[in-house]
């Protein structure tokens, strides 16, 4: 650390990292912004089904950004990826409250679905339809809750709007008989 000016030398022009991991720091170290490093290792993570240690990276990344949801909704995929769903649906919902998504309203309805609550599900679905209408499965979806939460009238015209929007879908015909 006491060189004269004179004698000393920038080590990234003979540095050869040896790791990605490395690499990523070394890009760091020479202006790469962090947070481009930082999704680069946890993408190499889940490459690698390592979803602990791309949870982490995605964490961090959520906790630095407290009002971006992209960082929370890949979190979400880590977590769900790596089996712990409960924390995946947490980051889920806390995605949906800073910008809601379709695709993420539309897993936070099918997973309320699947643990029988109809009414979180029907809530979901309703309000993944209004950021985008043309939605087929997700129509076909909100009818069947509706259905089962004995809304009939709710299921039909969901399954009416879904004949509208994709009248070839092979389940209309079932569907469409069973709301009669």
């Amino acid at each position: 650390p006491f060189v004269p000016v004179s004698q000393q030398r920038d080590y990234r022009a003979t540095y050869t990292p040896s790791s990605f991991l490395d690499s990523l720091a070394f890009a760091v170290s020479a202006g790469e912004r962090w947070e481009i490093a930082k999704l680069r290792l946890a993408a190499d993570y889940e490459r690698k089904s390592q979803f602990d240690s791309a949870a982490a990276e995605y964490a961090g990344l959520a906790r630095d950004a407290p009002l971006a949801n992209e960082p929370l909704l890949f979190l979400a995929r880590a977590l769900g990826e790596g089996g712990r769903s409960a924390e995946a649906e947490a980051a889920l919902k806390r995605a949906v409250a800073i910008r809601p998504t379709t695709a993420a309203l539309n897993v936070l309805g099918k997973r309320a679905a699947e643990r029988h609550d109809l009414g979180k599900a029907a809530s979901y679905l309703e309000r993944s339809i209004s950021l985008d209408a043309n939605q087929p499965e997700v129509l076909y979806e909100l009818a069947l809750v509706y259905g089962m939460s004995r809304n009939i009238p709710a299921a039909q015209q969901a399954a009416l709007r879904l004949s509208q929007l994709a009248p070839s879908d092979p389940r209309l015909p079932r569907l469409l008989s069973v709301l009669k």
